[in-house]
């Protein structure tokens, strides 16, 4: 049942359902209506606006894109004490608002660990997953050799000190998103940039995100920094890994211990890519859960 504040164009619906704690859960819907149902992750920073520049690609394919917002991200209420497995059951109960039984899912970047929770939490539920440029676990400081030096310094600070981590996400979003796409290009590849430059929505994408303050993307990069209490030997679904070789904020090092980790997973590697050939490769990666979907 469509809320009074639904949005419905010719090219998306962009709604909100209450969740069984009252929370506020946004999500947008792209493709046909009828088309084989994908649930989408967005990275972090983000929100369910990250796919919109790749519209008129995901509408030329037999696809249902759902898009949430994840708790006090974009316009989603926060969330006190969340864990990874826990987005699951939102997922669930938008899934079922939706009339949804079986669907794909797959995550970009910060995503990924939230499709991992999806397929381990209902795995009778979701027929395939994927994975882009996504966070893995990391164990030392050695595994982090090679990212960007931002990243070093706030993933270590969101596993081993909130109060600095949230004080340093505070003044990033003080600082605007105009600051953050700056200083965020300045160490990507020149795959990266010239795919960003085509993607002027992509602040758009950022300034969602900032809608619900710091405290929601903070703590959702600390729930995705920490122990995930996923056991990866009983994951059964079928996997499927988009990686670049030249990320610098997700190393291919750091996501092949997804590859080699969970057993049904069949992984494709671009070695002139780093982290946001998504926009390039859209059209590739959803036919493959298109196909799934026709199972």
């Amino acid at each position: 049942m469509a809320t009074k504040e639904m949005t419905k164009s010719k090219d998306y619906i962009d709604d909100y359902i209450l969740l069984k704690d009252n929370r506020r859960l946004q999500y947008i819907i792209l493709g046909k209506e009828e088309g084989v149902p994908v649930f989408f992750f967005h990275g972090w920073p983000g929100s369910r606006l990250f796919l919109l520049p790749v519209l008129e690609e995901i509408k030329s394919l037999n696809v249902k894109v759902i898009c949430p917002d994840r708790p006090g991200m974009g316009l989603s209420d926060f969330k006190k004490n969340r864990t990874l497995l826990d987005f699951a059951d939102d997922v669930k109960q938008l899934a079922n608002h939706l009339n949804i039984d079986q669907f794909s899912v797959f995550g970009h970047s910060a995503g990924g660990p939230y499709t991992i929770s999806c397929a381990y939490v209902m795995p009778e539920r979701i027929k395939s997953a994927g994975l882009v440029s996504s966070f893995a676990p990391i164990h030392s400081k050695s595994e982090m050799k090679g990212l960007m030096k931002a990243n070093k310094i706030i993933f270590t600070l969101a596993k081993k000190n909130h109060f600095l981590h949230n004080l340093i996400i505070f003044f990033l979003v003080q600082g605007g998103v105009d600051r953050l796409i700056k200083n965020m290009s300045k160490p990507l590849p020149e795959t990266d940039k010239e795919i960003l430059s085509n993607i002027p929505d992509i602040k758009k994408d950022i300034e969602e995100s900032f809608k619900g303050g710091y405290k929601g993307l903070a703590v959702d990069q600390q729930v995705f920094i920490s122990d995930w209490q996923i056991d990866f030997s009983k994951l059964d679904t079928q996997f499927y890994l988009w990686q670049g070789k030249k990320d610098v904020m997700i190393t291919y090092e750091i996501s092949k211990y997804l590859s080699d980790n969970i057993r049904n997973c069949k992984s494709k590697l671009y070695d002139d890519y780093g982290h946001f050939f998504i926009f390039s490769k859209i059209k590739e990666i959803l036919e493959q859960f298109v196909n799934t979907g026709k199972t």
